[in-house]
C-alpha cells in the first residue's frame, strides 16, 4: 500500500506541474497574446474587487454588453470565473 502512495503522490506533483505549464500558457494568450486579452485583464481586475454582472461591468468598462458577455465566456470556457447562480 505506502509504494502504491508514493506513485499516486508522484503522479499529483507531476500533474500540477504540468497543470500550471498550461495554465501559464493559456493566460498568456488570453491576456497578452491576443487583440482581447486588456480588455478581459480589466474584467478580472474588476472581478477580483466584488462580483458584478455583464451590465455593471459594461458600464465601468464603458464598452458594448456584448463585448463584455463575448469576453465573460471566454474567460468561463477557460474556468478563469465562473457565473455566482
Amino acid at each position: 500500500m505506502l509504494k502504491t502512495y508514493k506513485s499516486l503522490a508522484g503522479n499529483v506533483a507531476y500533474l500540477m506541474v504540468e497543470y500550471e505549464k498550461d495554465l501559464k500558457k493559456i493566460l498568456i494568450w488570453l491576456l497578452g497574446g491576443s487583440r482581447g486579452g486588456l480588455m478581459r485583464l480589466k474584467i478580472l481586475l474588476l472581478l477580483k474587487k466584488k462580483p458584478m454582472n455583464p451590465h455593471q461591468l459594461t458600464r465601468a468598462l464603458n464598452v458594448n454588453y456584448r463585448t463584455v458577455i463575448y469576453h465573460l465566456e471566454l474567460l468561463e470556457r477557460y474556468e478563469l470565473v465562473s457565473s455566482l447562480t
